[in-house]
């Protein structure tokens, strides 16, 4: 009900002026000639950004400014522009490939979004150093790294711009503008094919055509099967994307477009696998004779009861008991990341552990609708956009037990399988004692979004210019946005246990779970023996009492419904032609979030039931706004001003059962704009400022380590009713930077992009939800300090008889650990960065080399914060720098089948191979990133 509210109240406000325009405007009479018709120009759409005027890498326009169709040069907001020409000479395939030029951004990889985006998701982006920018298409909600193949351009807007997003990251946005049917202009058909690198194939097909005078249709197709440098890592994609555009009468536009993509992928896992044999390698590789032996370097296996080896002789196996190599330890100022294997004579660089089962399948659909209508100076569009994102992500090996073991067990372990029968060769000798072997109980998860949006925008200009009174440009828009979100996680078990005390009914006890196991031999040609195998091939059907299938073994499921009512109001007044320019906004955001709730556990399987829609509701309102200024103090000169904020709803509940709250983004940028040679040479020069408050902290040691020694200590006080169900806490950030970029297209024949940027973030308040629960509940759990634990034990530094003194110091310890990067930059935050790319393309009519194009590109990051030193008040230590140099040449040939266009690229021509240091402090280096191999393309377009 609050959508229509919201609407009614808004929409007279929006067809006010209509009758106004309707009676002092003329309206084009439909008994127009043609050829009048013909002759009179169609005005440019305030909500559509034509490409026509965009220049080899400068763009002319965009709306992620004002919402409004304005000049960049009279934008006050920070906007970059990547047109299709750079996209096409760096040779990007998504908007993630183009964010390595991007300004001030970059994919993340922290300890916030790093392990879950770039699994179950295309991965989150980071901008000016602030987690979480947001993804648009079209200025509508998106949540997928789109393909180039059906892009225009990309639009990237640094900050809080309340008057393009109201709901949106304090860092920014970034837009994707997609291709659209036109009737007149330059023709875009093309068909593109390309190779590369590791078995890397792609085609795309480009077609536009005009129905009559009216109607034009465009189609784009793409399809790609692509491998990688790593084990098992590929893509697969296959999409269409269709488009009309509908001219009924000279005012009146209306559009249709729909997109469909299928792609299977399997992203490896960027750094390196955790170390599970550096101890064991040290202690000398002891054997365990009797299985139970303690040998240096391990330690009593745990409850992973039944293992499967699918490729080995006695494929069901029962390990409990048994010794098992040790994961190095963790880094003691990195909240407990453990050190990466970085032995590759141990593990290829290559190999990537998961093996093929950890891949997922992921399609999308999207359709919008558009009319717009002209009534003199008024404009009017109605625009409704639909998306279904549908994911399924399988962890064969899930990323924390990404690591090598060693089998150190001499013997067949004589332990009863559930139907009561021992191994084949129980007791017998291990035959493969000694090897290196990768296991995990095999899952997945199901992701389903569904977004609708419906959205009325208006736009009305007002020239006042004979009364010596500027001219004005008003935007309004009205929208109501609606997503529907599923997730939920299931983990492979034994579903038909005997019901015994070994195996019980109960399908969530560990002793009822799957563990499969690979010993690897990375020297065998079967690439089988290189990882975890697909357990999908691999089926256990009434194997010694055993068939696996998969169950809801937590509480996982759920069902979240959002819904946003924004209503906003924008203008931009230009005085003394044009040297004044002054831009504002005003937007009002209103969000219903309903969670599900009420799962149910079966009385006997102990299996949870997927949770209710709709159970909980938490409403969230907020006003946010944005107001600029440009002058132009000479012709060449303009100075700018542009300051603004950010509403972001956050729908967690926190560490003390209570909603997280809204966080508030602030952002303030000045600078100049500089314009040389009638524009052919625009620089761009900032300083800024942003924060953010009430971030949620989602650090991995808050939910495997401080939260469980909490709820220990709660388990060892008969209180399971205080046991934490969510570890959610909040921190602050505030940075400020510098920003600098050149586009310049100074000949016909020479273009380039440049960007630099100096970053600072300073990290604060980190946690003080957490910090506020233990100093409440302090003095309760020091009366009861020598009451021991209960078995197992999780999140507590020490196994030998541990007590709730212990969990109280293991919680203390890991709090001081997390908030070490208070009052300091946090982790991988780079200070500098640097991109550029240039091409210049000989002129020279007859000669070989006439329009040969060579190009060249260099990305620079600077010394990242890896972690804090404990012996110098945990100052920052730093990585190492990155230097990446690329390439393209390409050349124009005339042929009888018309002219064709051949590109090579080649990205990290110099084939620097340095690992990308990422956790280290003063005790060592913890983990890294692999660096992209050179790689290398040939691209070939023909262009009708």
């Amino acid at each position: 009900m609050k959508t229509f509210r919201c609407i009614s109240f808004f929409v007279p406000l929006l067809l006010s002026p209509v009758a106004v325009s309707a009676q002092s405007a003329p309206v084009g009479s439909t008994s127009t000639s043609e050829s009048t018709e013909a002759k009179t120009p169609v005005m440019l759409s305030p909500f559509q950004v034509s490409t026509d005027n965009d220049v080899g890498y400068a763009a002319a326009n965009s709306l992620s400014g004002s919402r409004l169709n304005t000049e960049l040069r009279n934008t006050p907001a920070a906007i970059s522009v990547f047109t299709k020409e750079f996209l096409d000479d760096i040779g990007a395939l998504s908007t993630f490939g183009a964010m390595e030029y991007a300004m001030n951004a970059s994919r993340e990889f922290t300890d916030y979004t790093g392990l879950a985006s770039a699994q179950q998701s295309d991965g989150n982006i980071q901008v000016r150093g602030f987690t979480g920018a947001s993804l648009g298409r079209d200025f509508f909600t998106w949540r997928v790294s789109s393909d180039v193949f059906n892009t225009e351009r990309l639009d990237f807007s640094r900050g809080p711009n309340s008057i393009l997003f109201g709901v949106g990251g304090p860092g920014g946005i970034v837009n994707t503008t997609t291709k659209r049917a036109h009737g007149t202009g330059k023709s875009t058909d093309q068909v593109q094919v390309r190779v590369g690198s590791w078995d890397d194939y792609r085609a795309i097909v480009d077609v536009n055509r005009s129905i009559g005078k009216t109607v034009a249709v465009r189609a784009n197709v793409l399809w790609q099967d692509r491998k990688s440098w790593r084990d098992f890592e590929f893509l697969k994609s296959k999409a269409v994307a269709l488009t009309t555009t509908y001219r009924p009468f000279r005012h009146t536009e209306i559009r249709l477009q729909g997109e469909y993509a299928d792609r299977q992928q399997l992203n490896a896992m960027p750094w390196p696998s955790s170390d599970y044999t550096g101890d064991w390698i040290a202690a000398g590789r002891p054997v365990a004779a009797n299985n139970t032996e303690a040998v240096g370097g391990t330690i009593a296996n745990g409850n992973r009861f039944v293992v499967f080896d699918a490729l080995g002789a006695t494929p069901l196996v029962a390990w409990t008991g048994t010794r098992q190599t040790t994961r190095a330890p963790g880094a003691p100022t990195l909240t407990g990341n453990a050190r990466a294997l970085t032995d590759f004579s141990l593990v290829p660089r290559a190999a990537y552990l998961g093996g093929p089962g950890t891949g997922s399948d992921n399609w999308y659909r999207t359709w919008s609708g558009f009319i717009e209508q002209r009534f003199g100076d008024l404009v009017l569009e109605v625009a409704y956009n639909r998306q279904r994102d549908l994911r399924r992500a399988d962890f064969g090996v899930s990323w924390n037990n990404m690591g090598a073991f060693a089998d150190v067990n001499a013997l067949i372990p004589s332990t009863p399988l559930p139907n009561g029968s021992l191994p084949a060769n129980a007791g017998q000798r291990n035959p493969n004692v000694g090897k290196l072997y990768v296991q995990a109980q095999p899952g997945y998860r199901d992701i389903d979004n569904d977004t609708q949006t419906w959205r009325a925008t208006a736009a009305y200009e007002l020239d006042l210019k004979k009364r010596r009174l500027g001219v004005h440009r008003f935007a309004a828009l009205a929208s109501s946005e609606q997503t529907v979100g599923f997730t939920e996680a299931l983990n492979e078990v034994n579903v038909t246990p005997v019901g015994n005390a070994t195996y019980p009914l109960d399908l969530t006890s560990a002793n009822n779970q799957l563990w499969r196991r690979t010993y690897l031999d990375f020297s065998s040609g079967d690439p089988r023996k290189r990882g975890g195998l697909d357990y999908k091939e691999f089926p256990l059907v009434n194997a010694n009492g055993f068939t696996s299938g998969f169950r809801r073994t937590g509480d996982t499921s759920n069902v979240q419904t959002t819904t946003t009512d924004s209503l906003m109001l924008a203008g931009q007044s230009s005085f003394w032609s044009d040297r004044i320019i002054g831009t504002w906004g005003l937007r009002r955001d209103l969000q219903d979030f309903w969670n599900g709730a009420n799962a149910t556990r079966d009385p006997i399987t102990r299996e949870f039931s997927r949770k209710q829609a709709k159970q909980t509701n938490t409403d969230f309102a907020g006003n946010t706004r944005t107001y600029g200024l440009v002058f132009r103090a000479l012709p060449w000169l303009g100075l700018v001003f542009n300051n603004s904020n950010n509403f972001v709803p956050q729908t967690p509940i926190d560490i003390n059962d209570q909603p997280m709250g809204p966080r508030f983004g602030q952002g303030t940028d000045v600078g100049v704009k500089l314009a040389f040679w009638q524009g052919k040479v625009n620089v761009n020069i900032s300083r800024y400022k942003l924060s953010e408050t009430n971030r949620t902290a989602n650090d991995a040691s808050v939910t495997t380590s401080l939260v469980p020694a909490i709820n220990e200590i709660w388990e060892a006080l008969g209180r399971l009713d205080k046991q934490i169900a969510s570890p959610r806490d909040s921190v602050d950030n505030s940075g400020r930077g510098w920003e600098v970029e050149v586009t310049a297209n100074p000949t016909r024949s020479f273009r380039v992009a440049l960007n630099a940027s100096e970053t600072g973030v300073v990290q604060s308040r980190t946690l003080p939800r957490a910090g506020a629960y233990l100093a409440s509940n302090l003095a309760l759990w020091q009366q009861n300090a020598t009451r021991p634990l209960i078995s197992p034990f999780t999140g507590i530094d020490t196994n030998v008889n541990p007590t709730i003194a212990d969990a109280i110091r293991s919680a203390n310890t890991w709090l001081a650990v997390i908030r070490r990067a208070e009052g300091q930059s946090p982790r991988q935050t780079v200070k500098y960065r640097v991109n550029g790319f240039g091409t210049y393309t000989f002129r020279q009519s007859g000669a070989w080399y006439d329009s040969l194009s060579l190009g060249g590109g260099v990305n620079y990051r600077s010394k990242p914060v890896t972690g804090y030193d404990a012996t110098r008040n945990f100052a920052p230590v730093f990585g190492g720098e990155v230097i990446l140099i690329n390439a393209m040449l390409g050349k124009t040939w005339s042929t009888k089948f018309g002219p064709f266009r051949t590109q090579l690229n080649i990205d990290n021509l110099l084939a620097n191979d340095d690992l990308i240091i990422t956790d280290k402090d003063n005790t060592g280096t913890y983990r890294f990133l692999f660096q992209q191999p050179r790689r290398w393309s040939v691209t070939v377009t023909r262009s009708f």
